[in-house]
């Protein structure tokens, strides 16, 4: 299951949330318990009817320009991950091409342990603002016209 939760305005940069969900292949209460927590995930990232959520607050919030080179920044959610997957770098190569960079954030048992929703938000929180300190750093050393450091101010507004 995946997909862009944003579109992509004129001169403006897009953060925009991509989820990959894993269901393990036995057919036992493994597979509801990890049905729950993609629907959980999914509801979180875009809301009840596929419009709201973080996705529709990043959008809202981030809608303007952050520099010549960085047009999309896709948060890539990485959900129940399997055995077998690939392990993901925390954040892709930039892509010159499309002005844009991936970041990857597991959510697995860690996430589903915490004890409430507003603690599961600073988890996202938490991994979000550490990609994109990553992803400044990778383009202040490549001197990238992207201001991710008023990025991030931005983000940690909306949280």
């Amino acid at each position: 299951m995946g997909r862009i939760g944003t579109k992509l305005g004129k001169a403006t940069c897009v953060v925009g949330v991509y989820m990959r969900s894993g269901l393990p292949q036995r057919k036992d209460s493994g597979l509801m318990t990890a049905q729950r927590r993609n629907e959980n995930v999914h509801y979180f990232l875009w809301g009840p009817d596929g419009q709201g959520g973080l996705s529709q607050r990043l959008k809202d919030g981030l809608n303007k320009s952050y520099g010549k080179d960085i047009s999309i920044i896709l948060l890539q959610f990485n959900v129940n991950p399997q055995p077998g997957w690939p392990v993901m770098k925390d954040v892709d190569n930039y892509r010159p091409s499309e002005k844009s960079i991936g970041a990857w954030i597991t959510i697995d048992d860690e996430y589903f342990s915490l004890p409430d929703d507003a603690a599961k938000e600073r988890f996202v929180r938490d991994r979000i603002l550490d990609r994109l300190e990553t992803i400044s750093k990778r383009f202040k050393a490549r001197k990238l016209d992207a201001d991710i450091d008023r990025l991030i101010d931005d983000v940690k507004k909306i949280f």
